[in-house]
């Protein structure tokens, strides 16, 4: 079987070849452990399921193929998608699979888009099925959808701005950068204070001085740890109008926790590839604009000028510091409007609930999803 698998690719050099030597490998060793427990209890499988289009992909290609009657799919994420992602621009078996699984379920139309056009007619049968989160849980239970999402409650420091992220602090995710752009951002605040306002008798900031002025501070909260965790800590620790809060990595329940009780007016997420990122999904749950990169499938989770705002996916960290400030000079109004389209865009496409029950249509061989 292994063999057989192996000669479905010819042509490769010795680093690919090795690397699909490496994967049929890595699936064969999970295809035996499974068939074992399949054979102890006399139960062949009527439905095989693998979350990744990878190694589990592969064993559940050869499964089907022992259990005819059975039917089998497989989600597709980013690294096992994109085959651009990795240093040897190449991922083994993808057309050995496709030919091989019932469907495979893209995460995004981005990357349905990516497997069709890359693997024309060996891939007819890939869809789009998106992860999903569960509804937001700890909000007031008397407030209305308007009020929760649209309204933000008070903020508890004048002219402050809360910005969010949450990932792992490793290259691709460039959350350097963005400690970069709040560097920019400290020095802009500290110019901005020096600089004399035209003032009403009443010793506010007079109309015309409105959209320019800048918040007074600016407290940015990141969740997660990693290789640059450290140089990030390094990059941050001499600002004073920025006040940057490191949690590192904590468990996802004090994630929402904090999303459900503190006052947030900004995700930012300049990741450089994604897939679909589950970070924007939980929130925007939450009524939270987010301002990410335009890479993998971003795209359709965040709609720019109606629930937050894609830059490039080269943007500097000038870009990224503009782009933060954008949001922070923006109206009431405009907030308001973009806390409510986050949570609508989510509700609508985005709860785990509507897209599990797609998955398991598609497991039953429903070809309308």
């Amino acid at each position: 079987m292994e063999t057989r698998t192996a000669a479905a690719e010819s042509g490769l050099n010795l680093g690919c070849k090795t690397f699909q030597l490496y994967t049929i490998a890595k699936a064969y060793e999970k295809y035996c452990k499974i068939q074992a427990i399949l054979r102890r209890y006399q139960c062949p499988p009527t439905h095989i399921y693998s979350f990744w289009f990878f190694d589990t992909a592969l064993a559940a290609t050869w499964l089907r193929s022992d259990y005819p009657t059975a039917r089998a799919i497989a989600r597709a994420h980013r690294y096992d998608v994109y085959a651009n992602e990795n240093r040897m621009r190449f991922l083994p078996l993808r057309q050995f699979m496709l030919q091989g699984l019932d469907a495979v379920l893209a995460c995004s139309n981005d990357g349905a888009n990516y497997l069709r056009e890359r693997y024309g007619a060996d891939a007819q049968h890939v869809s789009t099925c998106y992860l999903g989160t569960e509804k937001p849980s700890g909000l007031n239970p008397e407030l209305t959808n308007d009020e929760r999402y649209g309204m933000a409650p008070s903020r508890v420091i004048p002219c402050s701005f809360r910005i969010v992220s949450c990932s792992r602090v490793e290259p691709v995710k460039r959350v350097e950068l963005l400690s970069r752009a709040l560097n920019i951002i400290e020095h802009m605040i500290e110019q901005d204070k020096k600089v004399p306002r035209n003032r009403t008798s009443g010793g506010n900031l007079s109309p015309a001085d409105v959209p320019r002025a800048l918040p007074s501070s600016i407290t940015w909260t990141h969740y997660g740890e990693g290789s640059q965790f450290a140089a990030v800590k390094t990059s941050t620790r001499s600002l004073r109008h920025v006040h940057v809060e490191l949690p590192g990595g904590v468990e996802n329940s004090t994630v929402l926790e904090d999303y459900a009780s503190r006052h947030a007016d900004l995700f930012v997420n300049v990741s450089s590839s994604e897939g679909i990122p589950i970070s924007i999904m939980e929130a925007t749950s939450y009524g939270i604009p987010v301002l990410a990169t335009d890479v993998g499938g971003s795209s359709e989770l965040v709609i720019d000028g109606v629930n937050g705002k894609l830059i490039s996916s080269d943007a500097t960290a000038d870009d990224i510091a503009m782009a933060i400030l954008a949001f922070a000079r923006s109206d009431t109004e405009q907030m308001h409007r973009f806390r409510y389209e986050a949570h609508e865009l989510w509700s609508q496409r985005f709860t785990i609930h509507a897209n599990v029950t797609k998955v398991l249509a598609v497991l039953e061989g429903d070809s309308t999803q």
